[in-house]
């Protein structure tokens, strides 16, 4: 019998993947028959469908008009950004934990959170147990930053310690680069568990996808999915791109959430095809825009260290993949041969990528296959459900 589970988000309302992630994964649970509901911050957001809302316990039901202007990248500070993270994340704590004694769940899964406060409910809330979901370092491996960070990397790490010895917190990691750093601290409580995708539904038509999307027929589409972000390097795509016979359309999907838009890159470099959809879109849309296309970019700095769900989205729609040569990314490729890898900040290393996919795109088809079943919330859910009934069982 699997524990009653709450999925707290504290920072949902932002518009990075917190929700989408919480979204599916409380679906998934429920699938299942499990006792699941999920806690954010504010219900008042762009991302949240109101069929959602049902599932969901919000501290606030709207934020007031000057947080909500920081949430949408109009205000800028980082301090004031600590700053709020840490209120998101005490009055989703304050929340969640009400709500598990009155509801006797067992455990509380965080999608999201800051380190301090989340690490430090744990020595004191005996009666629950925690998952962490990381999606990035658990905590700075540079020595050489500077004492106030050193000293906040100390006490993260003294936390952690602290928190794993009581048997009350576990880390979900999607990568096996992001297990490892936390591995450091965290040891045998540090698990993979994969980016997951829904396959149950079928893989749409491109010619029925391009006519819904008024998108040209016979072109090829290079499509560039996902908030732009600074970390993305659009120039080198580009500029790879005009290296080839018949440059392809570049189709850009995503909220500019940056000063990385794409609009002005495609300007810069004199590109002559190319289309920029700068909004959110729902998934029935953006299936449509992965069903379009024949190629998917993804296209990152050098110095790119985490993982992608835009990769794995990729592979649930059966479209190769060109990719930067990070670390974590560049595993994937080897291990499912999807797509093509090629050096950050390399135009010509991108078009000699480029042009292998182009030449044989169903020889990718198999690798797809494999990593949309490996990746898939059937596979997935399974792992989850496994690690909430070992804690079901696990002596106080």
């Amino acid at each position: 019998m699997s524990p009653k589970v709450i999925l707290v988000s504290p920072h949902a309302h932002y518009p990075f993947h917190y929700w989408s992630n919480t979204a599916a994964l409380l679906r998934e649970l429920r699938r299942h028959g499990v006792s699941a509901r999920a806690v954010v911050f504010t219900s008042d957001a762009d991302l949240m469908l109101p069929e959602q809302c049902a599932e969901v316990l919000a501290v606030f039901k709207r934020l007031p008009r000057w947080w909500r202007k920081f949430v949408l990248g109009r205000v800028q500070g980082r301090r004031l950004a600590s700053l709020l993270f840490h209120l998101e994340t005490l009055a989703c704590l304050w929340l969640a934990v009400r709500v598990a004694s009155h509801s006797g769940a067992e455990v509380l899964h965080w999608i999201g959170g800051t380190h301090l406060p989340l690490f430090g409910a744990v020595l004191v809330t005996r009666r629950v147990r925690f998952v962490y979901s990381l999606f990035g370092r658990l905590t700075a491996e540079d020595s050489g930053s500077g004492g106030s960070r050193r000293r906040l990397r100390s006490l993260v790490e003294w936390l952690v310690c602290r928190a794993v010895r009581t048997g009350r917190l576990e880390f979900v990691c999607e990568t096996e680069l992001i297990r490892q750093n936390a591995a450091r601290i965290a040891g045998a409580h540090a698990h993979v568990i994969p980016y997951a995708i829904d396959t149950s539904k079928p893989l749409p038509d491109k010619e029925v996808a391009r006519a819904r999307l008024d998108l040209p027929a016979g072109e090829r589409i290079f499509l560039f999915f996902g908030t732009h972000r600074l970390e993305k390097d659009y120039r080198t795509a580009l500029r790879g791109c005009l290296m080839l016979p018949d440059p392809p359309l570049a189709l850009f999907v995503g909220k500019v959430i940056s000063a990385n838009d794409p609009r002005a890159v495609v300007a810069e470099c004199g590109y002559p095809k190319a289309r920029v959809v700068d909004e959110f879109v729902p998934d029935e849309v953006a299936e449509l825009y992965f069903a379009a296309a024949d190629v998917v970019v993804l296209p990152y700095e050098k110095n790119f260290s985490r993982g992608s769900g835009v990769l794995i989205e990729s592979c649930r729609y059966q479209r190769p993949i060109l990719v930067s040569a990070a670390p974590y990314l560049s595993e994937f490729i080897g291990r499912y041969r999807c797509g093509e890898t090629f050096e950050p900040g390399d135009p010509k290393s991108f078009a000699e990528a480029a042009r292998r996919v182009l030449s044989d795109l169903a020889a990718y088809e198999p690798g797809l296959t494999r990593a949309r079943q490996d990746h898939s919330w059937d596979t997935v859910v399974q792992q989850y459900l496994a690690l909430y009934r070992g804690w079901a069982v696990t002596p106080q």
